[in-house]
């Protein structure tokens, strides 16, 4: 699997877990979680932001 199929299928878990949780809100927490989750997804990504976490597997 390459980047590109691991970012879709992040960004599909998030937006169907988002959309799990609107019915438990308010409409005012809805729309601002809505316009939150929106911005995350739509701005590109900062590599400077990004924890990398190594592999500590022992190589064999």
């Amino acid at each position: 699997m390459n980047y590109e199929d691991c970012m879709k299928i992040t960004i599909n878990d998030s937006i169907a877990d988002v959309l799990d949780r609107l019915p438990q809100l308010s409409a005012e927490d809805r729309w601002a979680l809505l316009v939150e989750h929106l911005e995350n997804v739509a701005t590109e990504v900062d590599m400077d932001d990004v924890l990398m976490v190594p592999n500590f597997q022992k190589e064999q």
